[in-house]
């Protein structure tokens, strides 16, 4: 009998995550599908993904977007410099990081003639990779092993470790603690066998490391988010909307019961739609999980099948103010502000820059601040959307000449200039 209902209990347990891993894998969403399946043991995992991991198709979907925006491979191969992206997949998924860091700004118009750029998969690296500089984002590698074997393919090389989160201080609670934190050894080897070191805020700036850290912020890629006329006006209730990985689970935890009792003062008053941020959004009359359509996950086809939704007032980013989020960037806000939506975010330090306080609304992080503000914006909409509309062009023009793509191209351009000196 207990080992009977020991089994009814991890059905139940376990039948939203197979649920959603399903719906993920049936859309091509394969990387949402591999986070939600490493929180089960390795021989589960492995028959999750075995069954229906497809890199041939992720692969050439991937191939097709490099050509259509990044017009990637370049055949013009008489460049100043070669430059060989080492990234995690880079064979065929590319994290949303590697394109706002790497790919979009070193294939830049502003830098396209001196730059042959490469991309390369840190799993599968080639064993000779002819490059004068080579760039390792983040925690591509699995072990230190990798890491020296690419310092052994790359003697000539200068190698560079681009980081844009702080995976050293990631809690138990993150999804993703248990595949980070075996890989942050790997990075932290390549850290101090780089000759410089790439970061988003100051936050990630080490001390040992500081003389040859640059700190270049996220930028978004005019390319990708200026396609076509953003539709920002809408009648009726609040349209929210909550977009990212799923991996803030706690952050959005945080706001639901205020969101709750918003909904029980101001019923009818507002609409939240989720893209993503958690594995286990609660059920509510007033959230729609919203699903990225076949391959859409992979961030150029994602912006292009965002800008479509909606459209939405809010965009939401709160943040459990702890030491890995402190050292997180404002991108959430620019996504916003580029979509037309006004940003409503956590009052802490990845928000708090005076560049960008006049175009975001910070909230403090407590049940009773965010149900202040969210009630005075439901009860008013009209006067909301009347605000968000003369702020918005303002703050689209803050991003395209000073947050482009383009600047971010010229800054890497100066640094790999400095190390070739």
């Amino acid at each position: 009998m207990k080992n009977e209902l020991k089994e009814i209990d991890f059905i139940r347990e376990n039948y939203r995550r197979l649920r959603k891993i399903s719906l993920h894998l049936i859309h091509g969403r394969i990387y949402q599908a591999a986070i939600l399946a490493n929180h089960y043991n390795p021989v589960h995992r492995t028959l999750i993904k075995s069954s229906f991991y497809s890199p041939y198709r992720q692969k050439k979907n991937l191939i097709k977007v490099l050509k259509e925006v990044y017009s990637y491979p370049d055949t013009d191969r008489n460049k100043k410099y070669k430059v060989a992206l080492v990234l995690r997949d880079g064979h065929f998924f590319p994290r949303s990081s590697s394109f706002i860091r790497l790919i979009s700004p070193l294939s830049d118009n502003a830098v396209r003639e001196k730059i042959e750029l490469n991309i390369l998969s840190s799993l599968r690296p080639p064993a000779n990779i002819e490059a004068d500089f080579v760039i390792v984002q983040r925690t591509a590698f699995n072990d230190v092993k990798q890491s020296q074997r690419l310092l052994e393919q790359t003697k000539t090389a200068k190698i560079i470790v681009d980081n844009d989160d702080a995976f050293h201080q990631i809690s138990e609670e993150h999804p993703e603690y248990a595949v980070q934190t075996k890989r942050v050894e790997a990075m932290e080897y390549l850290l101090e066998k780089s000759d410089q070191i790439w970061v988003s805020t100051g936050e990630l700036v080490e001390n040992r490391y500081k003389a040859k850290t640059k700190v270049i912020t996220n930028s978004l890629d005019p390319r990708l988010w200026q396609t076509k006329k953003i539709r920002t006006k809408n009648k009726g209730p609040i349209q929210m909307v909550y977009m990212g990985t799923a991996t803030h689970e706690a952050d959005f935890a945080m706001i639901i019961p205020a969101l709750d009792k918003v909904h029980e003062k101001h019923p009818g008053s507002f609409q939240l739609t989720t893209i993503g941020v958690s594995q286990n959004v609660p059920e509510r009359t007033w959230i729609t999980q919203l699903n990225t359509p076949r391959f859409g996950s992979l961030y150029p086809n994602f912006v292009k099948w965002f800008l479509e939704q909606g459209p939405y007032n809010i965009g939401l980013s709160p943040l459990v103010d702890s030491a890995f989020n402190r050292s997180k960037s404002d991108i959430k806000c620019l996504d916003y502000l580029a979509a037309g939506i006004m940003p409503v975010v956590s009052d802490i330090l990845p928000y708090q820059s005076k560049e960008i306080e006049n175009f975001i609304i910070k909230i403090k992080n407590d049940e009773v601040s965010w149900f202040n503000r969210i009630s005075t914006i439901v009860a008013s909409p009209n006067n909301f959307r009347d605000r968000t509309e003369k702020i918005i062009p303002s703050a689209q023009k803050y991003v395209w000449q000073d947050r482009s793509s383009e600047q971010t191209a010229k800054k890497l351009l100066e640094n790999l200039d400095e190390l070739a000196d």
